[in-house]
């Protein structure tokens, strides 16, 4: 899980650049004013955030090679998804359902590999 107080991010177009897939920079630019992009940051970051925290690889990687526009689904070997709370934050759980129901209902897949699902 990983949480963030909805709070203006100064340049987040330019700092999606830096930390975001192509994907996800897209997502970014696409909101409507800069607290609609601020949010869109926000809501990446909480979902690189919690499928680090969920994978136990913490931020040992580049985070552009994770993907997570798409989000991803078992298949992929996780689910990530977007929590609603009764406060202004973005949230996002992720859990790796290998470690809870084992590779074999998921096919083998691992979400390590970035998880998308476009």
């Amino acid at each position: 899980v990983d949480l963030e107080v909805l709070r203006p991010v100064p340049n987040a177009s330019r700092l999606a650049s830096r930390f975001f897939t192509v994907a996800e920079q897209a997502f970014v630019a696409a909101g409507r004013d800069e607290d609609d992009r601020s949010s869109r940051f926000l809501r990446t970051w909480t979902r690189k955030e919690a499928l680090l925290k969920a994978t136990g690889e913490g931020i040992s990687r580049p985070l552009r090679d994770i993907e997570t526009a798409g989000l991803c689904a078992p298949a992929d070997g996780c689910w990530l998804g977007d929590l609603t709370l009764p406060i202004p934050a973005a949230a996002a759980l992720c859990v790796d359902v290998t470690r809870v129901i084992g590779p074999s209902s998921t096919g083998g897949a691992d979400c390590r590999g970035g998880g998308s699902r476009g």
